[in-house]
């Protein structure tokens, strides 16, 4: 797409263009890129990120003028300058990479009441079916990806049983 198309795109379908605030982003686009040429949020207005986030990364290409023509007035990933920086026409269609939305992390603690006796709460088979019952019954009330998994104590186990639990 061009700049602005995918500019477009990613905020209506994630949250704007990738900006590259430091070394590790960076090279994280850098490996999705795989060698080609992709726009990122940085445009010329002064240069700026078009999610306006503040970066004092810069990884221009040396051969990169100080006073470019002001025809272009985007940035991608050179493929021919080894990923560094550089300005392109905002008209020119290159692929895109869209900044997604932060993953939060929630960690709820859950308190089981077995109902059969005989059933081993830290089976991984067992586990792996509450887990699937759960994810079952989260799908058609959350927006986005849900990804569970237990948490595991020192000694590997996922569940504690509570001494009251057994007391009649």
């Amino acid at each position: 797409m061009t700049w602005t198309a995918a500019r477009d795109f990613c905020r209506k379908s994630y949250t704007d263009l990738v900006s590259l605030r430091n070394d590790a982003e960076y090279q994280t686009v850098q490996d999705l890129a795989n060698g080609n040429k992709v726009y990122v949020g940085l445009f010329r207005d002064p240069w700026e990120w078009s999610d306006l986030t503040n970066s004092s990364l810069r990884y221009w290409r040396e051969s990169q003028e100080v006073n470019p023509r002001y025809d272009e007035n985007c940035v991608a990933l050179l493929k021919t300058d080894s990923g560094k920086w550089g300005d392109r026409k905002c008209t020119e269609v290159h692929p895109f990479l869209c900044k997604c939305r932060e993953t939060k992390l929630q960690v709820i603690k859950l308190r089981i009441r077995q109902q059969d006796s005989l059933l081993d709460l830290n089976d991984p088979a067992v586990q792996n079916s509450i887990l699937e019952q759960m994810k079952q019954k989260l799908s058609g009330n959350v927006n986005g990806v849900i990804g569970l998994q237990w948490k595991k104590h020192s000694d590997g186990r996922v569940f504690i049983v509570d001494a009251e639990e057994h007391n009649p």
